[in-house]
């Protein structure tokens, strides 16, 4: 259960969530789990900007979202926060109504694996992930895809959402596809390596990430840096400092060339 109320500072409006959601997860001896959870809540829009895209001042004021969403997936790596090894996937959906009606599906998948141990027993690492999402139906900007940065739909070397459609500007004489008003689906693919330096705490990482949306080329990018493993209660948690360089990317996107992060891929 929890509750949450934010503001934004989006590109050419604010924005202003209040939610609230709650989830049930039943997990099974052969590590499958499914769950369900419920969200209710409020988006504000306002203080726009005279030439922004029409797909945003459609949803000025207030919109009243309610949803629930169904999950399945299942863990076989050997370390829920630190995995060197198995792989772990999930799938959902969740349905979506209120002022607007719309569904989103979604899939992740991770794989883990050691490509090698030294004498003193320090793994280097190789992860891969796969994401796949859609909507399905017509939704309002604020509940599409952005790609870019380092969240859930991060691809290290562009800017948050520094990848996204662009929506055409209004109230000029010469207008252009300028602001990000998100995408229908997006698609994502990313690999790294993480070696160990002077002990397990200290790693070199290096990777390549990738990612598509519904409009514009293919986007990858190139980087590295450095992991250190922070020791929590529950066991080491990865932390991420490093720099990243588009090599595929589209005029419009965003970038952003140093990124931090906490966890794994």
């Amino acid at each position: 259960m929890a509750g949450l109320g934010r503001e934004w500072e989006r590109e050419c409006y604010d924005e202003e969530r209040t939610r609230g959601y709650v989830g049930f997860e039943r997990r099974y001896k052969n590590r499958w789990r499914r769950s369900i959870g419920f969200r209710v809540g409020n988006v504000d829009v306002d203080s726009i900007d005279f030439d922004a895209p029409r797909e945003i001042k459609d949803v000025k004021g207030d919109t009243f979202l309610a949803g629930v969403r169904f999950g399945i997936g299942r863990d076989l790596t050997d370390d829920r926060f630190n995995p060197t090894k198995g792989y772990s996937f999930n799938a959902g959906y969740e349905q979506v109504s209120g002022d607007h009606t719309f569904g989103i599906l979604s899939g992740t998948y991770r794989r883990y694996g050691t490509l090698y141990e030294d004498l003193a027993e320090r793994k280097t690492i190789l992860a891969t992930k796969l994401l796949a999402a859609t909507v399905l139906g017509d939704a309002p900007p604020f509940e599409r895809f952005y790609g870019g940065g380092t969240g859930t739909y991060g691809i290290r070397g562009f800017d948050y959402r520094g990848v996204s459609t662009r929506g055409l500007q209004t109230n000029v004489a010469s207008p252009k596809k300028k602001e990000p008003i998100g995408s229908d689906w997006i698609f994502l693919a990313n690999a790294e390596v993480t070696v160990p330096l002077v002990s397990e705490e200290f790693a070199a990482l290096f990777f390549i990430d990738s990612g598509a949306i519904d409009s514009g080329n293919y986007r990858a990018s190139v980087g590295t840096g450095i992991q250190i493993l922070i020791p929590q209660w529950f066991g080491p948690v990865p932390m991420r400092i490093g720099v990243a360089v588009p090599f595929l990317k589209d005029d419009a996107d965003d970038t952003e060339a140093f990124f931090f992060s906490v966890g794994r891929l």
